[in-house]
Formats: C-alpha cells, structure tokens, sequence
C-alpha cells in the first residue's frame, strides 16, 4: 500500500512537472506576441530568441513579423524571410497537438502564408525602388516561388539589355543573349548583334 502511494506521488511529480514546462513554453510565447501587440519590440525579440530552441515554430514566426516591420530598429527583410521559412516548414512537421497549441496563439499555415506573401511583395517593392539588375537578381534568388518573381526577371532583363544596347557592341550583346536566353529582349539583341558583327568585321 505505502509503495503504491509512493508512485503514485512520483508520477504526480513528474507529470506536474511536464506540464509545468509546456505552460512555461506556451506562456513565453503568449509573453512574446501581446508584447507584439503594443509594439514592445526589444521585449517581444527577446522572448521569442529564448524560445527558438523549445518553440521554434512560433518563435520564428514571431521574429519574422519584428524584422517585417519598419517601425523598429531590427527592421531586415531578408531576415523575416529566412524566419517565415524556418516556420512554414517546421509547422507542416509538428504533430496536432502543437499545431493546436499554436492554434490558441491565432497562428496556423495560412498566418504563415499570407505573412510569407507580405514579405515577397515588401521585397520586390525594395528592388523596384533601387531599380539595379543586382537588387532584381537579389529578389530572385532570395524570393523563391513569389508571385512576382516572373515580373522581377522581365524587369532586370530590361535593364540588362538596356545596358547592352547603350554600349552597342557585339561582344556585350552576345553576353547578354547568352546571360538571359529566355529574356523577350532575345530576338531583338540577336538581330542587333548580327549587324553589329557584320559592320565590325566588314569596315
């Protein structure tokens, strides 16, 4: 009789003591986002970073919507791009439960999604205002699978054969076309360098 009373107490413990850690988990995630909610930034970062290891989901979720701001200090699109993926990806792993808690927390797949869209779009609206075939190229390469990825590549084609043509030489053209095969601006350079081979070698 003492022994079973004995383990009975040591599994109350241990259960206590779980569940004591899931709430300590769950709360520094709540702690996080109603700092969110009164633009307490330095708070909400901090809490979020001790939670990455344990709550990598949420907490990265959280560190993305800080670094998508432009109303604090930590503003850096490229790093809410890198967390919005960290947690996409983490949420299509975690087991119901998880996602359930985090339900609680008014996130899910599609807070992530439609989070992970306003980053794509705040980062192609950075690479049209530098207008450089270096910040189109940067969105291309970072901003995979955006919507405007397609637009993005048309508009550095653009650029790049503007530059081409400026210089208005065969070689440069013939980079161009070997640079970009599948830019509308193709054709146009082909026939362009054709007769610029012709006159360069032919006077």
């Amino acid at each position: 009789m003492l022994f079973r009373l004995y383990q009975y107490r040591i599994v109350s413990l241990i259960l206590t003591f779980f569940i004591a850690i899931e709430m300590a988990c769950a709360g520094g995630l709540k702690d996080g986002y109603d700092a969110l909610k009164i633009h307490d930034y330095f708070k909400a970062k901090k809490v979020f970073e001790k939670a990455l290891k344990k709550e990598p989901v949420g907490a990265s979720y959280g560190l993305s919507i800080i670094y998508s701001r432009n109303n604090n200090p930590f503003y850096n699109l490229d790093s809410a791009l890198v967390y919005v993926v960290v947690a996409e990806k983490g949420f299509k792993q975690l087991p119901k439960k998880e996602r359930e808690k985090l339900a609680t927390l008014k996130l899910d797949s599609l807070s992530m999604y439609q989070q992970h869209l306003t980053i794509d779009k705040k980062c192609f609206e950075r690479a049209q205002e530098t207008n450089t075939i270096e910040g189109y190229n940067h969105f291309i390469k970072k901003n995979i699978g955006a919507m405007q990825r397609s637009e993005a590549e048309n508009l550095r084609n653009g650029l790049a054969y503007a530059q081409a043509e400026a210089k208005n030489t065969s070689i440069v053209l013939l980079d161009f076309i070997k640079m970009y095969p599948s830019a509308k601006e193709v054709d146009q350079a082909t026939k362009r360098y054709e007769k610029l081979v012709f006159t360069e070698y032919t006077i």
